[in-house]
């Protein structure tokens, strides 16, 4: 497997974590990130 596209593919599903439990505070700051 493609070290990149393994370390993409647990950027987003970290993301996906943060973002179904985040508020609409960290929502934003993710977005500017």
């Amino acid at each position: 497997m493609n070290p990149m596209l393994a370390l993409r593919q647990y950027q987003k599903i970290g993301s996906q974590a943060q973002t179904s439990e985040a508020s609409p505070h960290r929502l934003v700051q993710m977005l500017m990130e």
